[in-house]
């Protein structure tokens, strides 16, 4: 069987390539042979951020007339930017990873065409707004998740946030969460606030600046060293996910440091506390006694003229 795959975001590298290149990797591993309308070899760069091998795959300039092109394939993946495609595949699953409203999605064609493809989303949020958009009824699939990676280890009191510092549409809203985090810091102390995302693509510098000056304003080490480690990698090209996991590693061994430096520094300040209250309370009940019993006896000798 044969897929051909369209994602016009693939430079971007964000969080609609992994879903698309996961979907990739499991036709693989169906034996099907796949196709994917990109005028760059994306392979190397997606194995590298995704640690997703995809070079089985075959990248295809995307083709002029591509609407006679899908009856040779058995699915067409169609990652949307609003649009729908033409397609005349067996099967057309259309992807939204953006609660798109007022594209055209309610025009007589758009409508035509929604009766024959399948609306797969990202998410039930996404759902809601594609739902009424194109009138249809959309399935929630959320992006596919690792587990074989992931094992047991020390938790921490850590609210990790992954998504790219855009300026665009897909804005994420970094500076509400650094503000929401300060005053959950001031109610609730011990928490620590990680945002990690991408910087290539609608990043503005100045307002990247405002966000590293807004976390050094509230004293979160980690956010601004991972804020750092992540841009480094996104300019050096290394796999979000290895980056991901360096950092939780050294946060768990300054965690780990913190608290053997609190258990060092116990014995100082038990000195005081031990010296002056236990200490006088353990000489009152050990030698009060006695000195009682000492001082009835003298007093007796006393009375007695001895």
């Amino acid at each position: 069987m044969k897929a051909a795959i369209y994602n016009p975001y693939w430079d971007t590298l964000g969080g609609g390539e992994r879903y698309t290149a996961s979907f990739v990797r499991l036709l693989l591993d169906k034996g099907w042979n796949v196709d994917i309308f990109s005028n760059n070899n994306m392979s190397e760069d997606i194995r590298r951020r995704f640690g997703l091998d995809i070079k089985s795959a075959n990248f295809i300039p995307f083709p002029k007339n591509y609407q006679q092109t899908t009856y040779q394939y058995s699915l067409v993946f169609w990652l949307s930017d609003g649009s729908l495609p033409v397609s005349f595949a067996r099967r057309t699953v259309v992807h939204f990873q953006f609660p798109f409203k007022d594209v055209g999605g309610r025009t007589p064609l758009s409508f035509l065409k929604s009766r024959f493809y399948t609306f797969v989303v990202n998410s039930r949020f996404t759902k809601t707004f594609i739902d009424s958009e194109y009138r249809v009824k959309s399935r929630v699939i959320y992006p596919p998740i690792h587990s074989a990676g992931i094992g047991s280890g020390f938790k921490t009191n850590t609210i990790l946030y992954v998504g790219r510092f855009s300026s665009l549409t897909q804005s994420k809203g970094h500076d509400v969460l650094i503000r929401s985090f300060r005053n959950l810091h001031y109610r609730i102390p011990g928490w620590k606030l990680i945002l990690a995302g991408g910087t290539k693509v609608g990043t503005d510098k100045v307002e990247l600046s405002a966000l590293r000056d807004m976390a050094d304003r509230m004293g979160v080490g980690e956010l601004t060293s991972f804020v750092a480690a992540v841009i480094q990698s996104e300019q050096l090209g290394v796999s979000l996910a290895k980056v991901l996991r360096i950092q939780s590693d050294q946060m768990r061994v300054r965690r780990r440091q913190m608290a053997e430096e609190e258990a060092h520094r116990a014995p100082i300040k038990m000195i005081f506390p031990i010296a002056l209250l236990i200490f006088p309370s353990i000489l009152i009940v050990l030698l009060g006694p006695a000195a009682m019993l000492l001082m009835q006896s003298a007093l007796g000798g006393i009375l007695s003229g001895r």
